[in-house]
């Protein structure tokens, strides 16, 4: 049932040029525009937090923008910066109560401004 929750996040969906960062992917819907974050695994915690946090550096989110992670009501804190978007994940992330190996993120009103720059 993975594919009925996320499913949107792969469909008519392409990778966005350029934009990988280490277990992190970002694809583009190409008929809504939509953007997709697939976490291929757990991201790292935060300093000390009980929540996790992904980065999204070159990214900006408009004013109207919105994230939500697919098959969950959990709310996620997202914060600006001039460097791009850092998302917090609620501690142990879970869609209906089941923890998914991969979490797909749905953002509105996301542009890309550069390609993240990968630490050797």
């Amino acid at each position: 049932t993975w594919m009925k929750h996320n499913g949107e996040g792969i469909y008519a969906t392409r990778t966005v040029p350029g934009w990988s960062l280490g277990p992190v992917r970002l694809v583009r819907q190409r008929h809504t525009g939509v953007h997709y974050l697939h976490a291929l695994e757990a991201p790292s915690k935060t300093d000390g937090a009980s929540s996790m946090r992904l980065d999204l550096p070159g990214t900006t989110l408009s004013e109207s923008g919105s994230i939500r992670l697919l098959g969950s009501d959990a709310p996620l804190a997202v914060r600006r910066t001039s460097e791009g978007l850092y998302i917090d994940l609620p501690p142990s992330v879970r869609v209906n109560g089941v923890h998914w190996p991969v979490c797909v993120l749905r953002i509105e009103g996301l542009s890309v401004q550069s390609k993240p720059e990968v630490a050797p």
